[in-house]
């Protein structure tokens, strides 16, 4: 039997509409709808646009945690493109957690 690593993957939407926009979207935990436009000089460069739309959504992760004072922030791992339709695709993104070294408060002796 073969062995298949199965990985969590956060799920958005490339969606392109002309003139080399392309806009990724995604679902907060609250089901809001999360939009970045992605501006490209080569429109039909959908490698680029799915990288830049995974790390927007990196990003976005990372400022929660930055609100929520976490321990730990996320680092992009892998990205997979498929195509849903001829102006939509689909981004599989995954990432690593990385925990923030922060410094330890002096303690007074």
């Amino acid at each position: 039997m073969t062995k298949v690593t199965v990985k969590r993957a956060k799920h958005i939407t490339l969606t392109y509409s002309g003139q080399g926009k392309h806009t990724a979207t995604w679902k907060c935990i609250d089901s809001k709808t999360v939009r970045r436009v992605i501006q490209l000089d080569q429109w039909h460069d959908t490698d680029v646009a799915a990288v830049k739309a995974a790390q927007h959504f990196v990003d976005w992760c990372n400022d929660i945690c930055a609100e929520r004072d976490a321990s730990y922030s996320h680092k992009l791992d892998t990205v997979t493109l498929g195509q849903m339709d001829a102006d939509r695709h689909s981004v599989a993104v995954t990432m690593d957690t990385q925990p923030i070294n922060r410094p330890l408060d002096e303690v007074a002796a």
